[in-house]
């Protein structure tokens, strides 16, 4: 019902839209003047007094992807346990077990062992419109990074379930492709979730 009447919202704003490009074009040619620069200035400030972000939202997004996002893993359960040999054999927690996470500067940190841990951390007001999700998971002893992703999702909030801004109601935003590589990041979490497996088996030999 919500979702109806926002699309009967904004086709009111369309056909209103139309009706003030018309009337400036046929008061411009009853006046005698070219009809197209009060058509054109009518029709480009009501597209920019709603969707003047659209773009620039566009943009920047397809920028942030190009220059942070990406999808990385630097080393392999077998690299990892043949530097850690005394690992072998401890406890172990695969990707079906829930273990509740803690809060750690930010970061939702999950503990897969005593040694290694996975970290996710959401800003959902990285930029106007973007949200930046990151996940790592990391060597507990060293801090090194085992793996990590970054990723941008485009759009605003859920204006149905709640709503900060004017901006959460422009779902428009979130049109089409609004992540960086939806294909490479479900690659990305199979990925981990073998990752996280094949630590629980190997780590839990003896």
């Amino acid at each position: 019902m919500a979702g109806i009447l926002f699309m009967g919202l904004l086709g009111g704003y369309i056909f209103v839209s139309i009706l003030l490009v018309y009337g400036s074009v046929k008061v411009a040619q009853k006046a005698g003047r070219n009809p197209w620069i009060p058509g054109i200035s009518v029709a480009l400030f009501m597209y920019l007094l709603v969707f003047w972000d659209f773009i620039p939202v566009l943009v920047k997004h397809h920028n942030l992807c190009k220059e942070q996002g990406g999808y990385w893993i630097y080393k392999t359960p077998e690299e990892w346990f043949k530097e850690n040999p005394d690992t072998i054999g401890k406890k172990w927690m695969n990707s079906k077990e829930f273990v509740p996470p803690e809060d750690v500067g930010g970061w939702s940190r999950t503990w897969l062992s005593d040694y290694i841990y996975s970290e996710t951390r959401l800003d959902c007001n990285y930029a106007h419109a973007i949200r930046k999700y990151e996940y790592r998971m990391v060597d507990a002893r060293t801090g090194e990074i085992l793996a990590r992703m970054v990723d941008f999702e485009r759009g605003a909030g859920n204006p149905f379930l709640h709503a900060d801004s004017i901006t959460d109601y422009k779902l428009w935003l979130g049109m089409g492709d609004n992540q960086c590589d939806l294909v490479k990041k479900r690659e990305f979490n199979l990925r981990i979730t073998e990752i996280i497996n094949k630590l629980c088996l190997i780590g839990g030999e003896k």
